[in-house]
Formats: C-alpha cells, sequence, structure tokens
C-alpha cells in the first residue's frame, strides 16, 4: 500500500488552483479563438496560420533550452539576486529564439515551404514568444502564480479582440489572418508583463535567508538536461502541426489544431500542477513523495474528467468550428487518452528534477518523444489524420508503464519503511 496521503501545504493547494484555473480560462480563450477564426475564414487560412503559430513555439520552446525549468526550480531560493536572474535568463531566451527562428526559415523550403513568407516576423515572434513563456517560470518561482492568470486572461482577451478586428477592419489573405493578433498581443502581454516584474523585484526583500543559486555551469547543465527530457516528451505537439501541413495540407491541420488544442488544455493541468510542487519541494525537499502523490492525485483527476467531457461532447463541440471539423473527432479520442499517460509522465519528470536525477528526466521523453515520431508516417499512411492520434498514445502510454512500474515499486518500499517505523 502507498504512502497514506497527508494534507497538502495551503501554499501548494493554491498555487495548483490558481494554475490550474489559468490553464483553464486561457484554453477557453483559445478555444472561443480559434472557433472565432474557423468561422471567419477558410480552413486553408486557418491551417496556415496554426503552421505559423505552431513554428514560433516550436522554436522558442526548443531554444528555451530548459531556462524555465531552471527558474522554476532556483527562483524561490535566489534572494536578492532574483532580479539579475530574471534579466540575463530572459536575454538569453530572447537571442537563442531569435537565431533558431533564423535557422528555421533559411531551411523552411526544405522542411516547412508553407512558411517560407513569413520570413523575419517569425524570428521576432519567436523570441517573443520565448520571453512570454519564460516569464510564467518567473512568476511560479517568485510564487505568484496569480498573476499568470491574469497574464494569461488577459493575452487570451486581447488576441481575440485583435482577431475580430484583422476580420472586419483590415482584412488581408494568408497566414496574417489569424497569426498576427496572436503575434502582436504576445508583444503587448511581454511588455506590460516585464513592467510588472520589475517593479515587484524593485521592492526589498523580507526573506532572511541568503541567495542559493548554483553557479552558471551547474544551472546549465541543470537547465540542458531537463530541457532534453521536456522537449523530448512534447516533441509530438511540437511537430506534429507542421508535419500535417506537409503531409496531408492546410486543411488537415486546421482540423488536427482543433483537437490538439482541447486535449491540450488538459496537458496544461500536469504541466502547472508539477510546476507548482517543483516550487514548493525547492524549498522542503523532505515534502516532495506527499507533494508527488498529491498532485498527481489532483491533476489526474481533472485531466480523467476532461478525457470523458470530450468523449461525450466531442461530436458536438468540433461542429461548432464549421463543416469539416468532426473529422478530427478520432483524433480527439485518442490524443485526450494519451493526455492521461502524458500526466504521469510529466510527474515522474518533475520529481527526478528536484530529486537531481537528470538522466531519468531524460528517459520518459526519449521513449514518448522518439516512439511517437517513429511511428507516425506508417499509422498516419494506414488511418490518415487519426495516426497521429494513435502515434502518441503509443508513445506517451509506453513511457509511462517503461518509468512508473519501477517507481510505483520504490514507492511501496518507501511506504512499508515508514509504517514500521
Amino acid at each position: 500500500m502507498l504512502i497514506k496521503l497527508a494534507k497538502v501545504s495551503p501554499p501548494f493547494v493554491r498555487s495548483s488552483t490558481v494554475l490550474v484555473l489559468g490553464s483553464f480560462i486561457s484554453s477557453a480563450l483559445g478555444f472561443i479563438y480559434w472557433a472565432a477564426a474557423a468561422r471567419l475564414f477558410s480552413p486553408a487560412e486557418v491551417g496556415l496560420g496554426a503552421g505559423t503559430i505552431s513554428a514560433m513555439t516550436m522554436i522558442a520552446n526548443i531554444t528555451l533550452c530548459g531556462i524555465n525549468v531552471a527558474n522554476v526550480r532556483f527562483m524561490p531560493t535566489a534572494g536578492h539576486r532574483q532580479t539579475a536572474m530574471m534579466r540575463g535568463t530572459s536575454l538569453a531566451t530572447a537571442l537563442l529564439a531569435a537565431l533558431g527562428g533564423t535557422v528555421f526559415i533559411v531551411g523552411a523550403p526544405i522542411w516547412a515551404s508553407n512558411l517560407v513568407d513569413v520570413g523575419v516576423v517569425l524570428i521576432i515572434s519567436s523570441a517573443v514568444w520565448g520571453v512570454f513563456t519564460l516569464q510564467d517560470s518567473i512568476m511560479v518561482g517568485l510564487g505568484r502564480a496569480g498573476w499568470v492568470l491574469l497574464k494569461n486572461g488577459l493575452f487570451g482577451l486581447g488576441k481575440l479582440a485583435l482577431l475580430v478586428v484583422a476580420a472586419f477592419v483590415i482584412p488581408v489573405s494568408g497566414w496574417q489572418n489569424v497569426a498576427g493578433p496572436w503575434l502582436l498581443t504576445a508583444a503587448l502581454t511581454v511588455f506590460v508583463a516585464w513592467i510588472a516584474l520589475e517593479k515587484s523585484l524593485a521592492q526589498p526583500s523580507t526573506s532572511s535567508k541568503p541567495a542559493q543559486v548554483p553557479k552558471p555551469t551547474a544551472f546549465a547543465r541543470y537547465a540542458l538536461a531537463n530541457h532534453a527530457g521536456s522537449i523530448l516528451l512534447n516533441l509530438p505537439g511540437l511537430l506534429y502541426p507542421i508535419l500535417v501541413l506537409e503531409m496531408l495540407g492546410a486543411e488537415n491541420t486546421a482540423y488536427f489544431y482543433t483537437s490538439w488544442m482541447m486535449v491540450y488544455m488538459l496537458m496544461l493541468i500536469a504541466i502547472n500542477v508539477s510546476n507548482a510542487m517543483v516550487a514548493h519541494a525547492a524549498v522542503d525537499e523532505a515534502a516532495l513523495p506527499v507533494l508527488l502523490l498529491q498532485g498527481l492525485r489532483y491533476a489526474g483527476l481533472l485531466v480523467l474528467t476532461g478525457v470523458i467531457v470530450l468523449a461525450m461532447l466531442g461530436r458536438l463541440i468540433l461542429p461548432w468550428f464549421g463543416p469539416g471539423y468532426q473529422q478530427g473527432y478520432g483524433l480527439l479520442i485518442l490524443l485526450s487518452l494519451g493526455a492521461l499517460a502524458y500526466t504521469a509522465n510529466s510527474f515522474y519528470v518533475s520529481f527526478m528534477r528536484i530529486r537531481g536525477s537528470l538522466r531519468s528526466v531524460i528517459l520518459p521523453g526519449a521513449i514518448a518523444g522518439c516512439l511517437s515520431l517513429g511511428l507516425t508516417w506508417p499509422l498516419t499512411r494506414a488511418l490518415g489524420l487519426t495516426g497521429f492520434g494513435a502515434a502518441f498514445i503509443i508513445g506517451q502510454l509506453t513511457a509511462a508503464l517503461v518509468v512508473w512500474t519501477p517507481m510505483l515499486a520504490g514507492l511501496r518500499r518507501g511506504s512499508r519503511r515508514l509504517l514500521k517505523e
């Protein structure tokens, strides 16, 4: 029998709940955004816009190099060095993302011919989105989970308002219709959030503890190892929209992206609750086993509820986007089931981040990412668009079984020791 669950400290409950609520609001606004885009523009334009945004997020996430993960881990103990850490990591993130965007555009004729025309806009927006993503980790590390909710809520409302402007006031053709409002709102949100963070960090600290930040080499090693694990675990989500665009065309990309967007709402639950676990365990590592089991139960119940809702209402929701979008229902079911296994993998990775077992951080992602991508081509040829969902669930489930089987055995041994004591 596993360790009997104890009550989680109120700060962890609050942080997790606020982050999950923020993800829900952000995802709900994103749902409305894509539903509106599908109604206002053709599937081809939605597909090109989705491909542009996916390329931007892929570049930003790949070039983050784990800096966001390291911020969640070390920002809580950085003390008076928090401002320097925020500025330094933000600058590094922007430069790396811009470099990644440049490489992507140079090679676009080879691997993303439909996105060649985006050009320098993709380079700039990749840098902006990198900082946008990093700011969430900074806020979590500073104990400002509520700011993440506010920031992403304002972003969701702003991009939706600009989408309507793009449709009725300054209509253009191509990827700009759908991607333009998203990119511009992200830039404005980053600027406002930066000002708020600077003002907050300018206040004198009340903590008497000395700053505890690893040396740059140790920081980089921790960040890069965790980055490799995170990228591999999330590789299908980063590459699938671009692969669908190249393999099945713009319209199928629109169908894929709507289903993926809804499932990603569930995956964000796992990401946010596990990040809150890391931030709190960084201060009190002894509480990690309890935080792991409580957080996994909390996130798992929410994700399972979401899977059931999507299974029951998916056929009714997808037609809201327009004729043809219900073709993604089978894909939606498979992706949502894969999100359950992804939740288990995400918590395993976060647990190992605190324990400092960097090889273990990489293992589930290496299995899930490589297997999902390796199966994409044969399964897509056999099943069409649904093949992407089949590849995703096989990869995530296999990884979960491999890493959690010995993990559960270890937890059982630990519970027996505690009972004897």
